[in-house]
């Protein structure tokens, strides 16, 4: 097998120069500057200085480029990702810090020039054409990587070693696995690697190597508790392998969701839901199809060959019964329902269509969803068609279960 390693603890990469504890420093002790020269008087953080020009305070990289904002410091705290800026001070016995500017250490960094945009994931930061990993705004690892990787399931940085192509996985705050072929996805600590001139698979499984069965080209999903995984073979067909047996008497629908997974019976090719010891534990009386896969609350969208459209959970109990209805998800555990009174019309069924929950309750009528705000803005309108026509909107908050916190007329 090729080569490849998981690093121990005591192996974590050298990390960046970074102070982490608090640091305080008193502005009335620095000297003042009368020109316009530029004075380094104190490093802050990753290579960010505080100076002193005759517009106020700032910030300087190596370079003597400066911040795009001036302030007065009375005092100054690096805390976490944060630069903490006292700009006045009480007076008296007791002094404290009356107004304050907070100044991010990354977004500081990328305006002096010291970092690239982040790209794609902000745990990975650029730095003239390198990478490097961060948790938050510390630095994990030094900036070696040349290439970065988007892979199902997380990213993946590359590097040179010794000549040769090294892949690699950062996690837990350092290089936890490292290979010289190809990562193809990644879990939470399993890891699916294809070695390339060979074709064959393996997993990086809890800190050990598990071979997939040659025969098998593609896996689907992987059950890291239990090792049960979907494969495809070179016909095509797919079944789960447990143990690295194959079993038999299912297809695969859907991955496990809390011990219970969604499958045809290769006999009658109806709907079965199964358990992890391959039981069956409730049957369908059709054949149906699944939109997609499990969402975190165990849900999912079944359609049958007539295109009705229901929901239903991981146990296989009906949330909302099959019908004409269109269902499309939103988000985790937020659906949307399409019902018409007369299609052919484009006349809609108003007390149907809307908004549904994991559980199949209606919690908003027809409207706009915002995803980032998770508000739901639907309109209310009377008197339609005269002249006295009124439009109301209201917004509905929700929560990230689903649930409503308030509602508000606009």
């Amino acid at each position: 097998m090729s080569s490849h390693h998981i690093v121990r603890d005591d192996q974590e990469p050298a990390r960046l120069k970074l102070i982490r504890s608090i640091v305080i420093i008193s502005i009335m002790a620095l000297p003042q500057i009368t020109s316009a020269q530029i004075t380094r008087l104190q490093e802050l953080v990753n290579d960010i200085y505080l100076v002193h020009t005759p517009k106020g305070n700032t910030f300087s990289n190596q370079k003597g480029i400066l911040y795009n904002e001036y302030f007065n410091a009375a005092e100054i705290k690096v805390q976490n990702c944060d630069i903490i800026v006292c700009t006045r001070q009480s007076s008296g016995d007791v002094i404290k810090c009356i107004d304050t500017k907070i100044f991010n250490v990354i977004q500081v960094m990328q305006a002096l020039g010291e970092l690239d945009t982040p790209k794609h994931n902000a745990r990975i930061i650029t730095k003239n054409g390198k990478y490097a990993a961060f948790d938050g705004c510390i630095p994990i690892t030094d900036f070696i990587y040349d290439e970065q990787f988007f892979v199902e399931g997380g990213t993946v940085l590359s590097r040179q070693d010794n000549g040769s192509r090294i892949f690699v996985v950062i996690k837990d705050n350092r290089e936890f696995f490292t290979t010289r072929d190809s990562i193809v996805r990644i879990w939470d600590t399993n890891i699916l690697v294809r070695n390339i001139n060979k074709g064959f698979y393996y997993f990086g499984l809890d800190k050990s190597m598990r071979p997939v069965p040659e025969q098998f080209l593609d896996v689907d999903d992987l059950d890291t508790e239990d090792s049960i995984y979907i494969y495809r073979d070179k016909s095509g067909e797919s079944g789960y392998i447990s143990n690295n047996e194959v079993v038999k008497g299912y297809r695969p629908i859907s991955a496990f969701y809390k011990k219970y997974a969604f499958a045809y019976n290769r006999k009658n090719g109806k709907m079965t839901v199964i358990n992890k010891r391959f039981r069956k534990i409730k049957k369908f009386p059709e054949r149906y199809y699944i939109e997609e896969e499990f969402d975190h609350f165990g849900v999912l969208i079944i359609y049958n060959d007539k295109r009705e459209y229901g929901l239903v959970n991981y146990k296989g109990d009906i949330i909302l019964p099959m019908g004409k209805d269109y269902i499309e998800q939103v988000k985790g555990g937020l659906f949307f329902m399409t019902s018409w009174k007369n299609r052919a019309q484009n006349l809609l069924n108003e007390q149907k269509t809307g908004y549904y929950n994991q559980k199949g309750v209606r919690i908003a009528p027809n409207g706009v969803f915002n995803r980032s705000n998770l508000i739901i803005t639907s309109e209310t309108i009377e008197n339609k068609g005269e002249e006295n026509e009124t439009i109301t909107f209201t917004d509905i908050f929700l929560d990230v279960d689903n649930k409503i916190i308030k509602q508000q007329k606009r």
